[in-house]
Order: structure tokens, then sequence, then C-alpha cells
């Protein structure tokens, strides 16, 4: 048996194929005992074959429909996921969301390229946020996990959430805070499901995370100066 944390719970992974273990190797911990059991079944796993396009090969399709179980258990325990790019930067976390193909892994690699060691990628696809109280109001933390998008970019590392960019495309470079788009954007980045104790939650961690964190539109282009131009307005709080 082999345990690992994710979002600060302890999991025992029962997986069948090594994938999963190889996958999860930097975030596995010494413990006597989990806060839960996780097992998929052959017909879980081949249900995550149904949502996505490409033909995946079962070891592959195994850590989806676990890390899908992780997430429905979260989800009773304040934590979700959010389709995102994370990064920390002077001890925060800001986080980039968009939908696929936009950009959020080149606008993250121009950080890298302008600021160097000072930030670090936290997840570049799908981090866990977690709410929690904090001297009597809500806030937000990220966390990596090993569930990162095809470019794999992930620390088993967590920091609290400082701001959100709502990312497009653009052929100049503008932060700007957002308005009422917000919920309605980052519901679509959530893991939706049909069952309303779940979605109940989700509103509810959404309705916080809109009113506790500073939500931007982000345009950027490709050039460095993007980079400069985000860190400036998520450090100001415009």
């Amino acid at each position: 048996m082999a345990f690992y944390r994710f979002a600060d719970r302890v999991f025992e992974l029962k997986n069948k194929y090594a994938y999963t273990s190889r996958l999860c190797a930097d975030y596995e911990v010494k413990a006597d005992s989990a806060d839960f059991v996780i097992e998929v079944s052959d017909e879980e796993i081949m249900a995550e074959s149904k949502d996505n396009a490409a033909s995946f090969p079962p070891a592959y399709l195994e850590s989806l429909a676990i890390y899908r179980k992780i997430c429905d258990i979260l989800s009773g325990d304040d934590c979700f996921l959010f389709h995102a790019a994370v990064i920390e930067y002077e001890g925060r976390a800001y986080a980039f969301s968009a939908k696929s193909g936009t950009g959020k892994t080149t606008h993250i690699s121009l950080w890298e390229k302008a600021f160097g060691d000072k930030v670090k990628i936290i997840n570049g696809d799908k981090p866990l946020i977690r709410r929690r109280i904090t001297e009597g109001k809500p806030e937000f933390v990220a966390y990596g996990t090993p569930w990162s998008g095809k470019e794999h970019k992930n620390m088993n590392a967590s920091a609290v959430l400082g701001g959100i960019c709502m990312l497009e495309r653009s052929e100049t470079n503008f932060i700007e805070r957002s308005g009422n788009e917000a919920v309605t954007f980052l519901f679509g980045q959530m893991l939706i499901k049909r069952d309303n104790i779940y979605m109940g939650a989700l509103l509810g961690f959404l309705s916080d995370l809109v009113t506790y964190v500073p939500v931007y539109r982000l345009g950027a282009n490709m050039d460095i100066s993007a980079a400069y131009v985000a860190r400036d307005g998520l450090l100001k709080g415009i």
C-alpha cells in the first residue's frame, strides 16, 4: 500500500497500474493510516474514455478516474478542482484561467523568463483550491497536484491565493478588475457534477472566492512584457 498527501489530506491509493504510482511519487508520504482510501473499478476507468476525444491506455485512464474520485471526496471538505495554471510569486499564489488553447502555459513561461527563480509553478492545469477560515474570514489556498496537463508542471507545494486572472489573447497587454462576468467564467472552469449537494457547495465556494480574492481580466500577447503587466497589476491590486 502507498499513501499520498493531496490538499492536506492523506489518501491510500489502491491502483492497478504502476503509472499512477510514478505520477504521484513526489506526493508520497509515510503514514500509518489514511483519511480516505481510493480504488476505482474497471467500469470507472473505461468511463474516462468517454470524456476524452483521444484514445488513451487504461493506465492513464485509471489515473484520471482516481483524480476524479479524489475531487469528489474533497468537494465535501471545502476543496475543489480549478482548471487554471497557478504560480507562486513572492509567497502568494496567482491563478491564470482560460479556455483550453488560449495560452496559460505560454503565459506562465513568460513569468519564468522574466522573474527566474522567484516564480514557482504550483500546477500548470488542474490544481486544487481549498477554502479555509482565517481570522474570521475565508481565504483560499492553492495546492499542487500531479495532475497538471501534458507539460506535467507541478510541485508538492501550496500558497494562499492572491489573485485570479481570466486570461485572453490580445495584441496589447492589459489588466483590469473583472465585472459581473467573473462568477460565470469561473463556474465554467470548475469540475461540474449533476448533484444538488455538490452544486450547492460549489456555488457557495465560488461566491466567497470572488468576494475575497480579486479577479482580473488579463489580455496578454506572447511578449515578455505581458508578464510585467500582469505582475504589476496583481501586486498593486488595481
